[in-house]
């Protein structure tokens, strides 16, 4: 069989959202200064061995998920949910009690053989750490204040096939956005559009 490649090309990052309400009884709250976007795994897998010391079994082990986000935005609304802080008479505090697990959603332009899109990734449930910034003197070339925070993916009420997921990820065309039609479409304009986090039913052709 010949191989084929679609010659796929990601860039741009933006539409971030995080839903301080994971029923999506309350609108979500944009994130529009997103700067850069990670995610590290970690998991170990436990291998067991038998006659002529062949691998027998892999077992693999639980996995745990921190993304860190890097913004020009810190909206006051996310960070007295979800980043340790409180705020009274409109003078903000540190509060160990702001540490609410939210939702989470970000997308990617990606272009390739058939076309441009989007890439979308939905948390379902994650949980921050206070964030960090830095303060600088003017300088000739202003550059905008960055903050950045650390969130640790966590369970969810978030079912597919019977079991709890902890991400979503899913691509959908410029075209199949303009039809509004399928699935995929339907779940990117929940999503950033009326700003609503996915549930189970949206997962659909």
């Amino acid at each position: 069989m010949a191989y084929t490649s679609k010659n796929e090309l990601t860039h741009g990052l933006g539409y971030g959202v995080v839903f301080t309400d994971l029923t999506g009884g309350k609108a979500g709250i944009p994130i529009a200064g997103l700067r850069a976007i990670e995610a590290e795994n970690n998991q170990e897998n436990t291998n067991f061995y038998a006659g002529f010391n062949a691998p027998y079994r892999t077992i693999a082990g639980s996995k745990n998920t921190q993304i860190t986000v890097k913004s020009y935005d810190l909206p006051d609304e996310f960070a007295i949910h979800a980043l340790g802080f409180g705020i009274l008479n409109m003078f903000m505090f540190d509060d160990v009690a702001s540490y609410k697990p939210y939702g989470f959603a970000y997308a990617e332009r990606y272009r390739d053989d058939d076309g441009t899109g989007y890439k979308a990734t939905f948390y379902p449930s994650v949980q921050a750490t206070t964030p960090s910034d830095t303060a600088e003197a003017d300088e000739e070339s202003p550059t905008g204040k960055e903050y950045e925070h650390t969130a640790t993916v966590t369970t969810s009420n978030f079912e597919l096939a019977g079991k709890k997921r902890s991400v979503i990820k899913f691509k959908v065309s410029d075209a199949d956005l303009t039809t509004g039609t399928k699935g995929r479409a339907l779940a990117f304009k929940k999503l950033f559009t009326d700003l609503k986090p996915l549930t189970a039913t949206d997962i659909k052709e």
